[in-house]
């Protein structure tokens, strides 16, 4: 990709939350996320990869570019994601022997691929209660066949 390539592919994008992406000599920066700055090289790339990887930068840093962004088109609108954050639903765990080994959970990040999900184990909400206290949940990663809505 050219340098004006980029430059004109870089202004259509929404930059939620105050991220910032913008060209750097021959190199993309991304920048203002929790977790530091990305760059990829201007030379090396493509339309396709340039909005693979802020997707990727923006979603990591918990923002989203909205359900009209592939990384095939700007603007092509897809069908939505299945699973928002705060969705009450149920994932495989092979220790969980109540309900078939469907614990019960919460999504936390979606991708792609996957599913974080949040959780309390009982031993824990037992415990939490008699100490009069709030529980305290874990996290695991999930792929998507491993979770269900909540029914």
């Amino acid at each position: 990709m050219t340098n004006a390539e980029a430059d004109n592919l870089i202004a259509t994008l929404p930059k939620p939350g105050g991220l910032q992406i913008y060209r750097e000599d021959d190199r993309i920066v991304m920048d203002g996320g929790k977790y530091g700055a990305h760059a990829i090289s201007t030379g090396a790339s493509s339309g396709e990869r340039l909005l693979a990887h802020w997707r990727g930068y923006v979603e990591t840093n918990g923002y989203s570019l909205g359900p009209g962004y592939t990384t095939a088109h700007p603007g092509v609108v897809t069908r939505e994601r299945d699973y928002q954050p705060g969705d009450r639903i149920e994932f495989t765990d092979a220790g969980y022997t109540a309900a078939g080994g469907w614990r019960p959970g919460t999504v936390v990040r979606v991708t792609p691929k996957r599913v974080l999900v949040d959780f309390v184990y009982k031993y824990e909400r037992e415990a939490a209660k008699k100490a009069g206290r709030p529980a305290r949940s874990s996290q695991r990663w999930k792929q998507r066949n491993e979770v269900r809505r909540r029914s």
